[in-house]
């Protein structure tokens, strides 16, 4: 008889142990299916802003730094040649050139039809006297036109890109 009672301890004790066991490892399971869905929820919500951040951040400015001049010229010849000059000289990071543009003009007492070239120059605030310097240079017109637009918001990659490669001013 003395040797069936510490048995029956022995696998009491065994079953409590089996039982804590089981529920260790339950609890251990459940608390790694959390951290798992907690973890790949939170790389998911970094990897969508640091997407969003990098590339579709959109910034509004009250006072713009980033400025798109607009200048007509005759021909394109003319309108490569002060564009290079402008990005050459990194008084404006992009020059866009698009070609025939009819513009109707009073001048000289008459109105005039011509056909010529829209340069779009994406510079900075502190280029545009720079930049206005070297059209009047470059510009085969009297007077030539210089229009200043602001920008007033935009991609934010896009905008820094032009800051970036546009020197300093001096």
């Amino acid at each position: 008889m003395n040797d069936s009672r510490p048995r029956r301890n022995n696998d009491t004790f065994l079953k409590s142990i089996k039982n804590a066991l089981k529920e260790i490892t339950f609890f251990c399971q459940t608390i790694k299916e959390i951290l798992n869905f907690v973890g790949s929820n939170l790389v998911n919500a970094f990897n969508q802003l640091v997407y969003e951040t990098r590339f579709h951040q959109n910034i509004t400015m009250s006072d713009p730094i980033i400025k798109i001049v607009l200048c007509m010229c005759p021909n394109l010849e003319v309108a490569r040649h002060i564009g290079t000059h402008a990005i050459e000289n990194q008084i404006a990071a992009c020059v866009n050139l698009i070609p025939k543009v009819e513009s109707i003009y009073h001048w000289d007492d008459k109105i005039n039809n011509d056909s010529e070239v829209l340069c779009l120059f994406k510079t900075k605030k502190e280029l545009l006297n720079e930049l206005k310097s070297a059209i009047l240079k470059l510009h085969p017109y009297e007077v030539p036109e210089i229009i200043y637009l602001g920008v007033d918001g935009g991609s934010k990659s896009y905008l820094n890109w032009i800051s970036q490669s546009t020197k300093t001013s001096e």
